[in-house]
């Protein structure tokens, strides 16, 4: 009767356990703490070891990528340039070329060539009644000295222009225009100024100007460009 009262008492409620039992306890849950002490030691570490992987892979990615995106974008901004420069070229030479054939035809009404009307248009604008030097008309022109004075002396003989030598100094030639050549330039004004008013339609005044501006800065690098060529730099 004691011995099924002990029974049935221990499975209501749990029997004392003895030293032994306690000791065994204590290492099993010692042994679980220190189980999931190193479960959770091993995720940390391999968490700590993927983020230095990850920023390592961002610290070598990153940069470069960045980098090379930059240079992609500098080097399709560079190629747009380059592109439109040498658009920019072509439109320059085919204006040269009209502009060429509209001198040749003004020319023609005179009898003289292109080159010759404009050692005309040039002394037209920078004459201020006292004549001008064959060196500042051949900057002008862009062109030899020599070739202002050789053709200078041909429109001369036709008599379109003067020619003195400068009372200051012996080896500067004066030029002018004649009064017959003024007159024949005032002839053609009103022509001139209707096939202006044609060409540059689309531009307002302030446009003009600007452009004007603009392809000024342009010739100036152009000159720069040439020297840097001519002397291989």
């Amino acid at each position: 009767m004691n011995s099924a009262i002990s029974i049935l008492r221990d499975c209501v409620v749990p029997a004392t356990p003895t030293r032994s039992q306690n000791r065994v306890q204590r290492r099993v849950e010692k042994g679980a703490q220190s189980d999931d002490f190193v479960s959770k030691s091993g995720k940390l570490l391999r968490g700590g070891i993927e983020m230095k992987q990850a920023i390592g892979r961002e610290l070598r990615q990153g940069p470069d990528s960045v980098g090379r995106a930059k240079r992609g974008a500098s080097n399709e901004s560079e190629a747009k340039n380059q592109d439109v420069a040498r658009q920019l070229a072509w439109e320059i030479a085919a204006i040269n070329v009209h502009l060429e054939e509209i001198r040749y035809f003004w020319a023609r009404t005179l009898g003289i060539s292109g080159p010759q009307w404009m050692i005309l248009m040039a002394l037209a604008d920078l004459d201020q009644g006292e004549g001008v030097p064959v060196k500042v008309v051949s900057k002008m022109l862009h062109v030899d000295p020599s070739f202002v004075t050789t053709q200078s002396k041909m429109l001369e003989k036709k008599g379109f222009m003067r020619r003195k030598t400068s009372e200051e100094d012996a080896r500067i030639v004066q030029m002018s225009l004649t009064d017959k050549t003024y007159k024949l330039i005032a002839g053609l004004a009103s022509e001139q100024e209707a096939l202006n008013n044609f060409i540059f339609a689309e531009f307002s005044d302030r446009e003009l100007s600007e452009l004007t501006g603009k392809l000024a800065a342009l010739k100036k690098r152009l000159e720069k460009a040439s020297l840097k060529v001519t002397m291989g730099i």
